[in-house]
């Protein structure tokens, strides 16, 4: 956002004039910021990493108050005589985080807890407890299943599936591949270690995912874009040893239509 690119500039800027002292940006983020922030990731079918909220500290920037209710620091600012600006776009109910605070917010207030506020900030505390708990049991779950760049299937595959999920966006986040990873990217890629060898699956953009044999592997060709896969990955069957779960696109317009005589 420009907001951002703004503070980010000052930052560079002072970082340029004394390259040795570090420069870190505190925001004003407070507890109500925090609860609209778990609500919207709760909305959009967020995980646990996007339940815990905004982070204290998170690489240059600061939250000092992202605990502390709007109302106490409204009170401090009047009682200090302090002024400040706020944004006009904070009003434009066309922006969906807007709605959860004028409008969603409230409602849960009035309508099933009047701390609903409170509630949200100090869940998403909690989950950020659960959430580096799960962080370290993933990494010791990662060394035991990295081959060299890859996976080891057999290994992955004893995990826990919470566990399988979280090793796999580990795993391609150090392969510089995060942003814009979905749910639907991951399983894909676990889909993978219940398929035949030679199975490979296309994450968006030059990011290829391969099963061979017991290893999964990535490939990353800014030369030639991959055709992204939609859907499900086929498998075998064994018992039956058929492939099942194929995905064939289709005009609908060649579709014959059915009449129910």
């Amino acid at each position: 956002s420009l907001r951002y690119q703004a503070i980010n500039k000052v930052q560079s800027d002072r970082l340029a004039e004394d390259p040795d002292r570090p420069v870190y940006i505190a925001l004003g983020h407070h507890q109500k910021d925090q609860a609209e922030t778990v609500l919207l990731h709760l909305l959009r079918g967020s995980g646990l990493t996007g339940l815990t909220g905004m982070k204290e500290v998170s690489d240059i920037y600061l939250r000092p108050m992202l605990k502390a209710p709007s109302e106490e620091l409204d009170a401090f600012a009047a009682e200090k005589g302090l002024t400040y600006v706020t944004d006009e776009t904070n009003f434009d109910t066309a922006m969906t985080r807007n709605r959860v605070r004028l409008d969603l917010i409230p409602y849960l207030e009035k309508e099933f807890n009047p701390s609903i506020v409170q509630t949200l900030s100090d869940t998403a505390f909690r989950l950020k407890e659960d959430e580096e708990a799960l962080d370290k049991m993933t990494e010791e779950a990662y060394q035991v299943c990295k081959a060299g760049d890859g996976l080891r299937v057999s290994r992955l595959n004893e995990q826990p599936e919470a566990i399988r999920r979280r090793v796999v966006r580990l795993w391609l986040s150090r392969a510089g591949y995060l942003k814009d990873l979905t749910s639907a990217h991951v399983k894909m890629v676990l889909d993978l270690c219940e398929s035949q060898s030679g199975r490979k699956v296309c994450l968006k953009g030059f990011l290829t995912v391969e099963r061979a044999y017991d290893i999964l592997s990535f490939t990353f060709d800014n030369g030639s874009k991959c055709s992204e896969t939609k859907g499900p990955v086929p498998y075998q069957i064994e018992e039956i040893d058929m492939n099942a779960f194929r995905r064939q696109n289709i005009d609908p317009a060649s579709v014959p239509a059915f009449s129910s005589e």
